[in-house]
């Protein structure tokens, strides 16, 4: 059911998409939920992981631009020793549409792929047992977005 409920919901995104004119403009946002596959460190095991992420894209051209992105992952124990931790993350990417410079429009006008990656900043909270006033980390990102 929710992979039907899933799918209406991208199809009918898809056909509002289509229907507007080109805009250099995009907004995405993302949710989501994950378990790791091991402990962290002995004694230490998490429970299921809550995602989110927010990002901004102005593309130059219909071949290139640039993404902003905004990320937050929780995650807490599940058994063993207590622990509570928040990671934020902050980036800047460029963006490649590699459906446009492999020219998928000349196969299909309703599947596309972009590629980014970047730097950005980030940060490990961890707040039970003890608030560790945040690790900063330099974070790079890589990936492609169907």
């Amino acid at each position: 059911m929710k992979k039907i409920y899933l799918g209406a919901v991208f199809t009918i995104m898809s056909l509002l998409t289509n229907a507007q004119g080109y805009s250099p403009w995009s907004i995405d946002l993302g949710a989501g939920i994950h378990r790791l596959g091991s402990t962290i460190s002995p004694g230490y095991n998490a429970s299921i992981l809550g995602q989110g992420n927010f990002g901004v894209r102005y593309m130059f051209n219909e071949r290139f631009g640039m993404r902003l992105d905004l990320g937050y992952n929780s995650f807490s124990e599940s058994a063993g020793n207590p622990f509570t931790s928040n990671y934020y993350r902050a980036s800047i990417e460029g963006v490649v549409n590699v459906g446009n410079i492999l020219k998928f429009d000349s196969w299909t006008n309703r599947f596309n792929i972009l590629g980014h990656a970047g730097l950005g900043a980030a940060s490990l909270n961890v707040t039970e047992p003890i608030d560790n006033g945040g690790d900063f980390m330099i974070a790079l990102n890589f990936g492609l977005t169907p």
